[in-house]
C-alpha cells in the first residue's frame, strides 16, 4: 500500500516497478515514476536514494537542492538529479511535475 506524502494531492499517480536480473544487467532500468500535483507542504530531503531522478515540471515551480546548491525549477524544465548523495526538492509554492527514478550498469 501506498502512503501519499504531505503535500501531494489524491489525484496524483505513482507506479513502482520490480525488475528482474536481465534488466538489472543491462544499461539501465525503470525504479518507479509518477505525476503529482503538489502543494506547499511537500519536501523530500535525503542523505542518498540508489537512483538516479528525471523530473519534469509541467507547471508552477519549486528547488533542487544539491552539492549545497539549490537551482530553481519552472514550467518546461526537465532536472537530472543523482540521487547517491545528500539532496532535495520541494514546490515553490506549487508545481506540477512527472518524474521517473531509474538505475542500472550504464547510469554513471
Amino acid at each position: 500500500m501506498y502512503r501519499r506524502e504531505k503535500g501531494v494531492s489524491e489525484n496524483s499517480e505513482i507506479y513502482f516497478y520490480t525488475p528482474g536480473i536481465i534488466a538489472k544487467n543491462t544499461f539501465f532500468y525503470l525504479n518507479s515514476l509518477g505525476h503529482f500535483w503538489c502543494g506547499s507542504e511537500y519536501c523530500v530531503r535525503r542523505q542518498n536514494f540508489d537512483s538516479y531522478l528525471i523530473l519534469y515540471v509541467k507547471s508552477g515551480a519549486g528547488a533542487v537542492e544539491t552539492d549545497g546548491i539549490s537551482r530553481r525549477g519552472e514550467a518546461g524544465d526537465l532536472v537530472f538529479l543523482d540521487c547517491h548523495g545528500p539532496h532535495g526538492y520541494y514546490a515553490d509554492p506549487e508545481w506540477e511535475i512527472q518524474w521517473l527514478h531509474f538505475e542500472g550498469v550504464a547510469c554513471e
